[in-house]
């Protein structure tokens, strides 16, 4: 039996643990699509203070297991920030469930389109959220995917 996952608003007090989330899930999901160089580059982004900066500028949310962070992803205007779920919790829905309080909260600010510069590993978890593949983005050796869905119609 899977535990519950609970979705809610991350707290200042959450920097460490997201920290900590999203630089072992680089270093495990995202061994197989870039060298250990790239994904130590990028680790340097997302220290605890980086994070703590991130919250104040970025609606972020965090997916718990009891009092554990095991997800997170963040909102930023019309873009889709730092999603990431622990590597042995992926395919649980914790991620569709961090989507889902992102889009909500997109389309409760008026937003009716949604982009997202997605690592390689992750394209095909945004594919099956509806989202679609508009371009590639180079940063130095980091090749991502820039997504787009739309997910409210303008009335």
């Amino acid at each position: 039996m899977t535990a519950q996952t609970t979705v809610r608003p991350a707290q200042a007090d959450d920097a460490a643990a997201i920290s900590r989330l999203v630089r072992h899930t680089l270093s495990v999901s995202n061994a197989a699509d870039y060298p250990a160089t790239e994904i130590a580059r990028i680790s340097l982004a997302f220290s605890e203070a980086a994070f703590a900066t991130l919250m104040v500028r970025r609606k972020t949310f965090v997916a718990c297991r009891g009092a554990a962070i095991v997800g997170t992803a963040g909102l930023e205007a019309d873009t889709v920030r730092t999603v990431f779920v622990m590597p042995d919790l992926q395919g649980q829905g914790i991620g569709r469930a961090l989507m889902a309080a992102i889009e909500a909260d997109a389309v409760g600010q008026g937003v009716t389109r949604l982009e997202v510069q997605s690592s390689l590993t992750a394209v095909p978890f945004y594919l099956r959220c509806g989202y679609a593949a508009l371009r590639d983005a180079h940063f130095g050796a980091e090749r991502t995917v820039i997504m787009a869905k739309t997910i409210a119609v303008a009335g």
